[in-house]
């Protein structure tokens, strides 16, 4: 616990437990807490007092102040609210990713806020905690507490909903919400809905462990970041071509990815690649349907496959009988035997 000022850097804080706070614990008016490329997972709060314990990973309270910078909150537990983190006081979290905490039966899987606390999340992914209700990714409750998402994703929250909001107030901008922005009641500008398609947390570079976005996630190039660098400390943002852009370009959530995906290594970014498995770098594409050439069962689309076809790009051909290479409907000898086919 502090109650003074500290400072934890690259460090890894895990399978502790307390009553309160199990990773870390700020507790004090005046007092600051500062994690950077830091880890703190696999804590909890002491079981058989469920009514009272509350963050399993970070505890800040009686009006410290908490600062998160590139860091990673994941697989902490409690029996009450906050697996991940609990706050009443200031809460800011820059470039970090909040995964896979749970156990929280009133509420904040991820985050809880309430009491009048305070909680910024700057450029951040809070994804896959788990509560029992009330908000199983961010849950913010009582008069005077608020939340202010920039830049941020709240998703793949498994049981409690993504985000709730109680009495409070939150804010959103350029932010994405999984499953809708009824929790968002101040001010809603330049959010989106629906999944971001993101990656397992695990080692993508950088000294902390992220959630990568994947080839078609909408959070890429659609948000807004006065960051300069990703949670792995790469470059941020980073305008790629084949996205839709939206405010500075920056790719939402606390990962930016640094080039377009190319699965087949054919030199075609998966986003407008017509074959994303199988390499094909001229595109041909006969039919013009969503399959190129190279991947397409079906090249001229006759309803006939290509493995049966003797005539694969010609769409009113299917069928050689006697292999003169003449289709039956063109050729009016189809047995081949001197004998015009109307005889």
């Amino acid at each position: 616990s502090n109650s003074g000022a500290a400072t934890v850097s690259n460090s890894i804080l895990s399978d502790n437990f307390a009553n309160n706070g199990g990773g870390a614990a700020n507790l004090n008016a005046g007092s600051s807490l500062t994690l950077t490329n830091s880890t703190v997972r696999g804590n909890s709060t002491v079981t058989g007092n469920p009514q009272t314990n509350a963050g399993g990973g970070l505890y800040n309270v009686n009006g410290g102040t908490l600062t998160v910078n590139s860091s990673t909150i994941s697989g902490n537990s409690t029996t009450n609210t906050g697996a991940g983190i609990y706050n009443t006081s200031a809460l800011t979290l820059n470039n970090s990713t909040v995964s896979g905490n749970s156990g929280a039966n009133w509420g904040g899987g991820g985050i809880r806020v309430e009491a009048g606390g305070a909680a910024t999340l700057n450029s951040s992914t809070v994804s896959n905690n788990s509560s029992t209700n009330f908000g199983g990714g961010i849950s913010v409750v009582d008069a005077g507490s608020t939340a202010t998402l920039n830049n941020t994703i709240i998703a793949n929250s498994p049981t409690g909903g993504d985000c709730f909001n109680f009495a409070a107030t939150i804010n959103a901008n350029y932010s994405l919400i999984e499953d809708g922005l009824t929790c968002v009641n101040g001010t809603n500008s330049n959010n989106l809905t629906g999944d971001p398609d993101l990656g397992p947390l695990q080692n993508n570079g950088g000294a902390t462990e992220t959630h990568a976005l994947l080839a078609f996630s909408p959070a890429i190039d659609t948000g807004n970041s006065t960051l300069t660098t990703d949670q792995r400390g790469f470059p941020r943002p980073v305008d790629l071509p084949n996205y839709q852009n939206a405010g500075n370009a920056a790719d939402i959530g606390a990962f930016e990815l640094q080039q377009e995906y190319d699965s087949d290594g054919d030199g075609v970014s998966d986003t407008i690649d017509n074959c994303l498995n199988t390499a094909n770098a001229d595109q041909a594409n006969f039919d013009g349907d969503a399959q190129g050439d190279a991947c397409d069962a079906d090249d001229d689309n006759d309803g006939v496959s290509d493995e049966t076809d003797a005539f694969p790009f010609d769409p009113n051909e299917s069928i050689d009988t006697d292999g003169d290479g003449t289709g039956n409907n063109a050729d009016t000898d189809d047995d081949n035997d001197g004998q015009s086919d109307a005889d």
